[in-house]
């Protein structure tokens, strides 16, 4: 059964929205304690900025039209999709673990937005005789709050990680709205996972560059409005229907300390 909005998600994933939004303010009372001087010891708290570029994965572009009775009369799949390389914007919070147990841990949330222009090159009737659809590109949209645990490591030996070069990963997921032209708008999950290198440039500026892996879903398309549609479903990944969208994002930036 086609699932009309975020709501009517499976219950395997409402549980992982309930794990999310406990993990969101578990992380935000966190950063909240860590920045207050009076707990500041033993936590490395920051504010990252990044500019980059993102580098879609395979895209699929279904073009359906529908009547006013909201039967669908044409039905064309791309063959061939060329998509664009375009900006992506970030910003984030990250609050770092410094001593005990935790030592090199950290809990990071982040707000990402991006776009990609998808053409089909080639269109495959899958309704006989389906009229060519009046466009053949769409705009998508793509803006993604996620909440990340990582780990860094120090490449200078005998130093802290905070006050040092560094190199880190994270894996984390979150709500991500993606909006495509001729098509629909949808609140979905969305995973990332990241690694990334940081380097000192003062005592409270450091330079940082990354490569993330980023993974939405698609926004499909239902009968109305009475007209040419374009839904976004692509290449199924994970055993899940949606979970089909993915980009490779490389980013530079600063990140200032707290």
């Amino acid at each position: 059964m086609h699932r009309t909005n975020y709501e009517k998600e499976s219950t395997p994933m409402n549980r992982l929205n309930a794990l999310y939004l406990a993990s969101l303010a578990l992380l935000v009372g966190h950063t909240a304690f860590a920045a207050d001087p009076a707990h500041a010891t033993g936590y490395d708290v920051s504010i990252g900025l990044g500019l980059g570029a993102d580098f879609p994965g395979a895209q699929d572009l279904k073009f359906k039209r529908y009547d006013a009775t909201g039967t669908r009369t044409d039905y064309l799949v791309s063959k061939d999709v060329k998509s664009s390389v375009e900006p992506v914007e970030m910003i984030d919070a990250t609050v770092w673990s410094t001593q005990g147990t935790f030592d090199g841990y950290g809990v990071r949330l982040q707000l990402a937005n991006w776009d990609t222009r998808a053409t089909a090159k080639e269109l495959i009737a899958h309704i006989p005789d389906s009229a060519t659809p009046p466009f053949k590109s769409v705009d998508e949209s793509q803006l993604a709050l996620f909440g990340t645990v990582a780990h860094r490591w120090s490449l200078t030996s005998g130093r802290p990680a905070a006050d040092s070069p560094n190199v880190y990963v994270g894996l984390g997921y979150g709500p991500t709205r993606t909006a495509v032209t001729h098509g629909d708008t949808r609140w979905r999950l969305g995973f990332e996972g990241y690694t990334g290198l940081c380097i000192p440039l003062t005592p409270d500026i450091r330079f940082r560059t990354e490569a993330l892996w980023l993974v939405t879903q698609d926004a499909d398309v239902s009968g109305a409005p009475a007209d040419w549609r374009v839904d976004t479903s692509g290449k199924h990944w994970w055993g899940h229907s949606t979970w089909d969208t993915r980009f490779y994002v490389i980013t530079a930036g600063l990140e200032f300390k707290l």
